[in-house]
C-alpha cells in the first residue's frame, strides 16, 4: 500500500498526462445518473481535475481539489484560462460551509484509506453535500482487475491499492452516522467503455461520438464480476 504521502504524490505525478488524455468517463456518469439534480459540485481527490473540466464545460459550478499542492499549482497554471475553480482541499477537514454543494464525488479517493478513516471522509462529505455524495471505488468482486493490480503493482506502486465489496461499503457508510434518504449502488466501468474506443477489432467504431451518453447507460447491464468499480450514490 502507498503510505507515504511523497510516494504517492510521485506516481501521480507521472502519470498526470495518461489521465489528462482519458475520455471523462465520471463526469459522463453524473450527468447521467444526476442530469437536472444538480448544479453546484465538488470533486475530492480530482487528480487530473479531467472530470471536473468536463462538467464545467457543460455549465456546472465546479470546484476540483487534491491534497497535493504540486498538482494543484500545476493544474491551475495549466488551466488558468478556464472558469474552472482548482483548490487544496484536505478530504477529512473541508473548509467549507455545510451544505455548499448539491454534489460532493470522488472517484477512487479511498484507495490508501483504512476504516476509520473513511468513516470520517464520508461524515465530513456528507456535511458539505446538500443533495448527494457518490463514492467511486474499486471492485473487490472482479478478480481479473485484482490479478492486474497485483501483476502490476511491482512496476508502478500506483497498482497497490484497496478494493471494496458493496456491502463493505455499505457497512462503513452506516457506521459513519450520516443521515441520509437511501443509498444506491450503480455499475461503473467495464466492457461498455468500448464505446469510447477509437476502433473495435480493428474496424473505426462508429458509436464513439454517442459513448458520453452510451457507456454510462449500459454499464447496468453488466455483470457485477466484470464490472470495474462500484458506484454508491447516498441521497441525502
Amino acid at each position: 500500500m502507498l503510505t507515504e504521502k511523497t510516494e504517492w504524490q510521485d506516481s501521480w505525478l507521472k502519470n498526470l498526462e495518461i489521465y489528462l488524455s482519458k475520455p471523462p468517463r465520471t463526469a459522463n456518469f453524473v450527468k447521467h445518473i444526476l442530469r437536472g439534480k444538480v448544479s453546484s459540485v465538488l470533486e475530492l481527490g480530482a487528480g487530473s481535475c479531467r472530470d471536473s473540466r468536463a462538467l464545467s464545460h457543460e455549465g456546472y459550478d465546479v470546484i476540483a481539489s487534491d491534497f497535493e499542492p504540486r498538482t494543484v499549482e500545476m493544474l491551475k497554471n495549466r488551466f488558468s484560462k478556464e472558469k474552472l475553480k482548482i483548490e487544496t482541499i484536505d478530504t477529512f477537514n473541508i473548509i467549507k460551509e455545510t451544505n455548499s454543494f448539491d454534489l460532493v464525488f470522488h472517484n477512487g479517493l479511498f484507495i490508501l484509506f483504512d476504516d476509520e478513516q473513511i468513516k470520517k471522509a464520508i461524515k465530513e462529505q456528507a456535511r458539505v453535500a446538500e443533495k448527494y455524495v457518490l463514492i467511486l471505488v474499486h471492485n473487490k468482486e472482479n478478480e481479473a482487475l485484482k490479478k492486474f493490480y497485483k501483476e502490476n503493482k511491482h512496476k508502478d506502486r500506483i497498482y497497490e491499492i484497496r478494493f471494496f465489496a458493496k456491502q463493505e461499503l455499505e457497512s462503513l457508510i452506516l457506521a459513519s452516522g450520516i443521515v441520509f434518504k437511501k443509498i444506491r449502488f450503480l455499475n461503473f466501468g467495464g466492457f461498455a467503455d468500448t464505446f469510447y474506443d477509437q476502433k473495435v477489432k480493428g474496424i473505426k467504431n462508429p458509436f464513439k461520438r454517442f459513448a458520453a451518453t452510451l457507456a454510462p447507460m449500459f454499464y447496468r447491464f453488466q455483470k457485477e464480476s466484470n464490472t470495474e468499480r462500484i458506484a454508491c450514490l447516498i441521497e441525502l
